[in-house]
């Protein structure tokens, strides 16, 4: 892509890259386009990240590898992201939804595929704005009754609570919302201070 004019002259005009710059005021004489080292395909970022580190290369944005940070993007493309989905698009995405059963299997096999580190939530924390918008507090007690011993063990956190139960925050979120029983046994509820 960058030995082709056209298509750096296309990327100009749709905004403002250093490198595309750079290649037109010095001419392709003064750079060079190299492989530093041949690696296994899972180590790739690691070694992109130590060469990021080590030569510290001027046309490079963004300096932490796999990570937005440090990109700047135009007003324009902000406002973008920001706008929410139309009421009409949340519907039919909706309705599209409704009705649709999902396998055991298939539920097996996510659960599995996002367990420990393969979780898109591991580590992250909700804004306040999203806790609000979810209408749950951060560190808001739950207790969880077994209907069929009927014993209940409170919890700290929602963390707290998924971990002990093996299932994500996201879904003891949809468990309190919904009112319908865990595993067809487990009551979720959130703890009321008499």
């Amino acid at each position: 892509m960058y030995y082709r004019v056209s298509f750096i002259t296309f990327e100009l005009k749709k905004g403002n890259s250093k490198i595309y710059r750079a290649l037109f005021k010095y001419g392709y004489s003064n750079f060079k386009l190299e492989i530093l080292e041949y690696c296994e395909a899972k180590d790739t970022i690691s070694r992109e990240q130590y060469y990021l580190d080590l030569l510290k290369p001027e046309y490079n944005i963004l300096k932490i590898d796999g990570s937005p940070f440090g990109r700047k993007l135009s007003e324009q493309t902000k406002t973008k992201m920001k706008t929410p989905k139309s009421l009409s698009h949340r519907i039919s995405m909706k309705a599209a939804a409704t009705g649709r059963k999902l396998s055991e299997e298939y539920k097996l096999k996510k659960s599995i595929a996002s367990k420990g580190e393969k979780n898109p939530m591991l580590g992250k924390t909700y804004t306040e704005k999203e806790r609000k918008l979810r209408g749950i507090k951060l560190g808001t007690k739950i207790l969880v009754t077994n209907v069929e011993t009927t014993e209940v063990v409170e919890y700290y956190s929602m963390r707290e609570a998924g971990t002990a139960l093996d299932i994500s925050n996201v879904k003891i979120t949809r468990y309190l919302n919904n009112k319908k029983l865990l595993n067809g046994k487990y009551k979720i509820e959130l703890f009321k201070p008499s």
